[in-house]
């Protein structure tokens, strides 16, 4: 029994290390304190503690940035490095390490688990996707349901995820007083791609700037399409707000220069 009293591995690492290999299991996601007992039987494992991000692109593909974690936030002050905002705030200072050959795995989705709700769901997958997070799903996936199953098959929001230029998203601004934020980050056609986050209950709004925000002429006329409805808003210049992003919800955006 685990310390989450989920079934286990304790005095059987070796033997069931040997089973996965032998059932052809090319991933496994083992959180084991004896490590050393997983390493004979696997030809290849992934390990890392004390800042990987830093070393581990000589060694290894990923790298986990973060503790486990099971809702939004921390409401009860029970364990607040157990929240999705939480490991999102960790990712703020290390975005810059992620790349083509090397991510960073602020651990597996918890879509589907409980403890978080339907907009909470979605923002957690926007922002695992588009800091070019591994993403292995970690819910019971006989049992999903099909709002949890269109989740976890956005085809569009999977496509920035597995974009070959691996550029993750990077924050370019906050409002502390209303709980929204701007991330950014690059795609290999040259466009962009925008996440409007509201860590607030409440619907806000938010504006990206062209000059300021995406950092390019305010008269560029930029197609903007919407990733989660899969639609395309319109050619704009200078500016785009958008209004009633839900509480705890996302917008994301991608912003092409092209049809």
């Amino acid at each position: 029994m685990t310390c989450q009293r989920r079934p286990g591995s304790l005095g059987f690492e070796r033997q069931d290390a040997k089973t996965y290999a032998e059932w052809g299991v090319d991933y496994l996601k083992a959180g084991s304190l004896r490590w050393d007992a997983w390493l004979q039987p696997l030809e290849d494992i992934v390990m890392g503690e004390e800042d990987p991000w830093i070393w581990g692109p000589e060694i290894a593909n990923s790298w986990r940035t973060t503790d486990v974690f099971n809702k939004l936030s921390d409401v009860d002050g029970a364990c607040s490095p157990c929240s999705m905002l939480d490991i999102l705030d960790r990712q703020v200072v290390i975005t810059q390490y992620a790349g083509p050959g090397g991510f960073n795995d602020p651990d597996m989705l918890e879509i589907g688990n409980g403890g978080m709700t339907y907009e909470e769901y979605k923002s957690h997958f926007t922002f695992w996707a588009a800091l070019k997070s591994p993403l292995i799903i970690g819910c019971d996936v006989r049992d999903m349901t099909k709002e949890i199953f269109d989740i976890l098959t956005a085809p569009e929001v999977i496509a920035v995820n597995q974009d070959p230029l691996g550029k993750s998203i990077r924050l370019v601004k906050r409002n502390h007083n209303i709980g929204t934020e701007l991330w950014i980050g690059p795609l290999s056609s040259g466009d962009l791609v925008a996440v409007l986050f509201n860590r607030n209950t409440t619907p806000q709004s938010l504006t990206v700037s062209w000059s300021s925000d995406l950092f390019i002429p305010d008269t560029t006329k930029l197609l903007i399409r919407d990733l989660w409805e899969r639609t395309d808003l319109g050619f704009y210049d200078y500016q785009y707000t958008v209004n009633d992003i839900p509480g705890h919800g996302v917008v994301m955006l991608k912003f092409s220069e092209r049809l």
